[in-house]
């Protein structure tokens, strides 16, 4: 079973104890030297359990552990020169990966996450996992380029030699995975709200409280992400 680290332990103990203010400020401290510096794993508790959000206090927390997960993850993937292409897919690439480290903090139910207990290695794990997934989806859409060889009639040799017509042919899954493959490039495209949306309702199976929580807004607001999301989703299948 997962558990937090005794410090840690020690600093949610002292945090009860501030008021608002105080707190906030001391997670702005981002020198990790100083006396009162909260250790990520600490922000990472108040932020799954949104403690004091009325206070602003998950605000703060968020912002501060952003900064921090932006430094981790830019030099985790600096350090990736190995993975070439698709480390230098584009501009988006940081945002990206920062945008699925935090989709893995949030969307994790369990009494207590990693992220908790060890937060450089939760964000150097989940930096390696979404670069295996773009590696496989890089590699994906080669397969699919490579599947246009024609015979001299101009007709798939694959598909001719096909004799079980309740399998799926090669022409069938040359469009599925370019349509997953559209899906999830158009998936990574939506502005955070509705990717999330999409995320937490579509894929985690979550009710829409949980969703809407997640989100921090009204079950008819992350109804409407999620249907801004699946409007532009499907547009890609048009």
């Amino acid at each position: 079973m997962r558990a937090r680290d005794p410090d840690h332990e020690q600093q949610l103990k002292i945090v009860h104890g501030l008021d608002a203010a105080e707190l906030k400020r001391r997670i702005g401290i981002g020198n990790h030297e100083h006396a009162n510096h909260l250790a990520s794993e600490v922000l990472a508790t108040l932020i799954r359990t949104r403690y004091r959000e009325t206070e602003r206090v998950v605000d703060e927390a968020v912002a501060e552990l952003n900064r921090r997960i932006q430094i981790l993850a830019g030099k985790r993937l600096r350090g990736m020169s190995a993975w070439g292409d698709v480390v230098k897919r584009g501009s988006t690439m940081v945002a990206d990966t920062i945008d699925y480290v935090w989709e893995s903090l949030l969307a994790d139910t369990s009494p207590v996450s990693n992220c908790e207990v060890r937060f450089a290695v939760f964000v150097r794990d989940r930096v390696d996992d979404f670069m295996r997934h773009q590696l496989r989806l890089k590699n994906s859409m080669q397969s699919v380029d490579a599947m246009t060889v024609t015979d001299e009639q101009g007709e798939d040799p694959a598909i001719a030699a096909e004799e079980d017509t309740g399998a799926e042919t090669p022409e069938e899954a040359a469009i599925r995975t370019q349509t997953t493959a559209r899906v999830r490039v158009a998936l990574m495209a939506l502005p955070r709200k509705e990717r999330d949306a999409f995320y937490f309702r579509t894929e985690c199976k979550y009710e829409w409280r949980k969703v809407a929580e997640l989100l921090g807004c009204s079950i008819p607001t992350a109804n409407q992400h999620h249907q801004r999301a699946l409007t532009k989703l499907l547009g890609e299948l048009e």
